[in-house]
């Protein structure tokens, strides 16, 4: 009894620890792609970005509307109830200039939603979110372009009272801080998380641009818990056999 109880234990688990088995843990990636204004959209697929997730997991939704609903989950399979918008409807849009980044995965800066130079303040909602778990939010902010008067080169992101600034200076990696910021542990309200778009002024222009972002819904601790557990409990049963 004991040692069924335990093999239990260890496969719920094992279904806890591994994404993707359990519903507690996904991520939803969006960037800004597709065919605009008479251009070819270009394709981003195949990378992971910053945001931790399975190798296999490589789905992005690629959209370069302002709204969105019911996203695909980054296995490429899940329809989730998550989405995006941005209110003010249609801000100023440019095909970025990704000449020099070298990596192909940084691909997904190849577009971006920005605000005219010296533009207000704008904002991004993200939706359909579930407000018993927390969230990691990564917003990727990188607009290099050959015209330096649409030279829209990172921004600044707040959510709630914690403000983070992506600098934009070219790189040829994922950098936090640079071309990318993460909130962590954020808790939506009424299953939504708004982030203000602000101005950040890198010498050249003072403006914003956000080429895509990813969301992951991060398991309650109650359920890491368990997986601990399970975990554990499978090392004693195979110790024990031994």
């Amino acid at each position: 009894m004991k040692k069924r109880t335990m093999k239990n234990i260890a496969l719920v688990g094992l279904m806890l620890v591994v994404p993707g088995l359990a519903s507690a843990n996904f991520t939803v990636n969006w960037n800004m792609s597709g065919d605009f204004w008479g251009e070819p959209g270009e394709d981003f697929t195949g990378n992971l970005g910053a945001a931790p997730d399975l190798p296999a997991n490589t789905f992005w939704n690629q959209n370069p509307m302002p709204t969105n609903t019911t996203l695909t989950a980054s296995d490429g399979v899940t329809v989730t109830s998550v989405g995006y918008e941005f209110p003010g409807g249609w801000p100023w849009n440019d095909v970025a200039w990704d000449a020099g980044l070298g990596d192909p995965s940084l691909d997904i800066f190849q577009r971006g939603w920005g605000g005219e130079q010296d533009a207000a303040a704008s904002s991004m909602d993200i939706f359909g979110l579930d407000d018993a778990y927390e969230h990691d939010l990564y917003i990727y902010s990188n607009l290099i372009h050959p015209n330096p008067i649409v030279s829209l080169r990172g921004g600044q992101f707040t959510v709630g009272g914690t403000t983070l600034i992506a600098t934009s200076l070219e790189g040829d990696s994922f950098i936090e801080g640079v071309n990318y910021v993460k909130f962590s542990n954020l808790t939506p309200s009424g299953g939504t998380i708004t982030v203000s778009l602000e101005n950040y002024d890198t010498g050249d222009i003072n403006a914003w641009v956000v080429n895509g972002f990813q969301i992951v819904q991060i398991p309650e601790p109650s359920t890491l818990a368990l997986a601990a557990a399970g975990v554990l409990a499978l090392c004693v049963a195979r110790a024990r056999r031994r």
